[in-house]
């Protein structure tokens, strides 16, 4: 589903200027933004009402309601990003002195909307514009509402994106123009945060305690209460800056870690390269857990980069103000620091602002695979600083984790598939998978952090899980296997893993059958896409095991899935939606609740990409 907002038939309430009793405020007409009026209107009540002691009651403007005093802080995260955003802004309203409510959004029908609320929306975005599985039902719900339950309700989104992806922060501005539609008021125009860029993010947060604390309906009604809570979080916050895990090390401050080794799964014969990736954490005090992700700065192939600098006619030795703020040879700013493989039709459009840059040909198309090579036109004459400046910053990839810290304490496995393909006459490579697969040796370093994920094991051993995790997905099953046959427990574990070739593409085939030998894995079931005339692939297998499946669910299994979220996420959730339906009698409606439920219960968890 591509989260575009849905165009309805409807109108807003007029907003009216008239003034409400004795206290005057700014009319929405006013040449102000949202956030001035909103301020200006609570400043103006705060002198107004010290100076009336028994005059009228007052009253907001039905059109414009005051942001209620308790805070909702709802949030859609997949990775946990956005989620973690949202629990520091739940920490800071309780040291302003704010009653707040964290809240998923798919539980925003908690907040009464039929009062003047305040909701504070952190979101992110994955796949093609999409919302977060832990958002997917709130978008649901404000696509078919009719606008009358969200008038009273007071807003302002942070959305979280990727400026690399076509569907930049797409569901935080889908979100963001429905609400609008439905009457909603902004508090603070949205702001769109790319990856890795958190000035934006502060600058949203700041200016959003800002308008709160000058709206007396908003604030904290007992400053007793306020110094309280105040000197409990001081405390907690005191606490806090010990850091939970002895290391310094992560995403700002990555550890230079050694690699170990890296292998080829794959057999001859195979039209695919996957390599197994061993990466040292010792020294490094980084702790992980089963599920979570390793972030790698990778560099970009120098054979590229010396091709642009010389289509470009760039100097190899020029000196330029990189991404990280110092002076380098542009070359080293080309190889480090810059996103030169992932073309935007907005990188596009700044480029072609740049003096030196001939005009692109008519039958220019931009296409999902290309680089600047197949952009910029030959013969550019383009200025090192102004080149590097409008480049996107070079961000890590994330990769699966594919063991568990319980066997493996000190080291990270991956399982990371080597991208290589043809275009326009010319090779491509992936950049971190050929980084890791070709331009390093044994004992080499690269800087790395562990990213926490939501994608857990269940804390209870004796919950079984299902897992289906075709092909790289198969990666955090490992570590959840590996973890599981120390922890024990009566929970039973099934796996569903395919690929293209049984003969040359059973990835860590000996560990497995071994797994389903020693009764850690109870159930396995294979789906080899190649192997016969019809393609069958995982989500025929579940197909085939529909009932047993569905006895699994009925009983508590958790389900995962990891792997690719174009189709084959797509393809298992539609696939686990008809068996919920058929095995269980249900009716469409019936289903969707029953995956909401099971979401919301994390048991039904997802890891794609």
């Amino acid at each position: 589903m591509r989260c575009k907002p849905v165009k309805k038939n409807m109108t807003t309430p007029p907003l009216k200027s008239q003034s409400t009793g004795s206290i005057p405020y700014i009319p929405a007409q006013a040449p102000f933004s949202p956030e001035q009026r909103a301020w200006l209107n609570g400043y103006l009540a705060g002198i107004f009402s010290r100076t009336i002691q028994d005059g009228p009651q007052v009253q907001q403007p039905a059109s414009e309601p005051t942001p209620g005093a308790t805070i909702h802080i709802l949030y859609g995260s997949q990775s946990g990003t956005a989620e973690g955003i949202a629990k520091d802004l739940a920490k800071q309203a309780k040291v302003k002195g704010f009653e707040s409510v964290l809240l998923e959004l798919n539980d925003h029908q908690k907040m009464d909307r039929a009062q003047e609320q305040t909701a504070l929306i952190v979101t992110s975005t994955w796949g093609d514009g999409e919302p977060p599985d832990n958002a997917v039902k709130f978008w649901k719900d404000i696509q078919s509402s009719d606008g009358s339950d969200w008038k009273n309700v007071s807003y302002s989104v942070l959305a979280l994106g990727d400026s690399n992806y076509a569907e930049f922060c797409g569901a935080g501005k889908c979100f963001d123009e429905r609400l609008h539609e439905l009457g909603a008021k902004r508090l603070h125009e949205r702001v769109d945060c790319d990856v890795d860029e958190e000035t934006a993010a502060q600058e949203w947060t700041r200016r959003i305690w800002e308008i709160l604390e000058a709206i007396p309906s908003a604030a904290h009604s007992n400053t007793d209460d306020q110094t309280a809570a105040s000197a409990t979080v001081r405390t907690a916050s005191s606490t806090s800056k010990q850091p939970k895990d002895k290391t310094k090390y992560h995403r700002k401050h990555p550890f230079q870690a050694r690699l170990i080794l890296q292998k080829k799964l794959n057999l001859p014969g195979s039209a695919k390269d996957t390599r197994h990736v061993e990466i040292s954490l010792d020294g490094s005090g980084l702790r992980y857990q089963a599920g979570d992700a390793l972030g790698i700065y990778p560099s970009n192939d120098p054979d590229l980069v010396e091709a642009l600098l010389k289509h470009c006619q760039l100097s190899h030795g020029a000196e330029v103000q990189s991404k990280d703020g110092k002076r380098k040879p542009i070359k080293e700013a080309l190889t480090s620091d810059c996103q030169i493989t992932k073309i935007s039709q907005r990188l596009v459009t700044e480029l072609e602002s740049l003096k030196g840059f001939p005009p692109l040909s008519a039958a220019f198309k931009l296409r999902e695979g290309m680089d600047l090579l197949d952009v910029i036109p030959l013969g550019a004459e383009l200025d090192e600083q102004a080149f590097v400046d409008l480049l996107p910053r070079l961000q890590p990839r994330l990769y699966s984790i594919a063991s568990s810290p319980l066997v493996h304490p000190d080291a990270v496995h991956l399982t990371v598939g080597v991208v290589r393909y043809e275009m326009n006459e010319r090779m491509r490579h992936g950049i971190c998978s050929t980084f890791l697969a070709d331009r390093l040796s044994p004992s080499d370093k690269m800087p790395v952090f562990i990213h926490p994920s939501a994608f857990k094991l269940p804390e209870q051993t004796d919950q079984s899980i299902i897992m289906v995790g075709p092909g790289t997905g198969i990666a955090p099953f490992r570590g959840f296997l590996q973890e599981r046959k120390i922890n024990g427990g009566s929970g039973k574990n099934w796996l569903f893993f395919g690929d293209q070739k049984a003969s040359t593409d059973f990835l860590y085939q000996e560990e497995l059958k071994a797994f389903q030998s020693e009764g850690v894995l109870h159930r396995f079931h294979t789906a080899f896409s190649r192997d016969q005339v019809q393609k069958v692939y995982v989500q025929d297998r579940m197909q085939e095991q529909a009932s047993e499946l569905w006895k699994w669910i009925e009983e508590g299994a958790a389900f995962y899935v990891c792997g690719d979220a174009r189709r084959m996420a797509k393809d298992v959730d539609q696939t686990l939606f008809e068996i919920i339906m058929k095995e269980g009698g249900m009716s469409r409606d019936q289903a969707s609740a029953y995956v909401d439920q099971m979401k919301k219960e994390k048991r039904y968890q997802r890891d794609v990409y």
